[in-house]
């Protein structure tokens, strides 16, 4: 059985208890949790920034794409294994002691600020960089890739609806989803 990370209770701190039941679920279990769901996903409308996103392994665009998520913690951090329609992404997340969540992907590592916000929690960007090995290489604002990222939950439900907005300061929108996760099980 993996500890429970507390990283999203340790990051968020005294707004914990303000985020929805369904959302602190997603993120304080300590079990591997397991959700389902069905997301628009978008691409710009910049020809480089489309060929950014395939370069990248982006999701594919689509009205209807079928998503599966599982978040597993590992000692005070969290593995993300997303799968669109077939296409991984995966990620891990972390503090690092920096008070961000601190989330890397390949070469990428994105630091972001976390705030409950009427139950919601809200992700914004504070810092991108490059990272190889220990070496840390910050991106400067007009090249960094800009997220802005909710989570909130449906109702009283298991559900919890998920939007990401992923943008370029000199080329708009790389990538967008939006749906609804159901939270389908949490095994030990």
């Amino acid at each position: 059985m993996n500890a429970p990370s507390k990283l999203y209770q340790k990051i968020i701190g005294a707004s914990w208890p303000n985020l929805d039941v369904a959302v602190r679920r997603l993120h304080d279990s300590g079990e591997t949790v397991r959700a389902v769901g069905v997301f628009r996903v978008r691409h710009g409308s910049n020809r480089l920034a489309r060929a950014l996103a395939r370069l990248g392994r982006l999701p594919a665009a689509g009205e209807a794409v079928d998503v599966w998520l599982q978040v597993t913690a590992r000692e005070g951090a969290e593995e993300w294994r997303r799968t669109f329609a077939g296409c991984p992404l995966v990620s891990s997340q972390s503090d690092r002691g920096v008070g961000l969540l601190v989330e890397r992907m390949g070469i990428v590592e994105t630091w972001f600020r976390l705030e409950a916000v009427g139950g919601a929690l809200k992700y914004q960007t504070a810092s991108v960089a490059l990272r190889i090995g220990s070496l840390r290489v910050p991106l400067p604002y007009w090249l960094r890739p800009c997220f802005m990222a909710w989570e909130n939950a449906v109702d009283d439900t298991n559900q919890i609806h998920v939007t990401v907005d992923v943008t370029l300061p000199l080329l708009g929108r790389l990538i967008a989803y939006d749906g609804i996760l159901t939270l389908v099980e949490a095994q030990q």
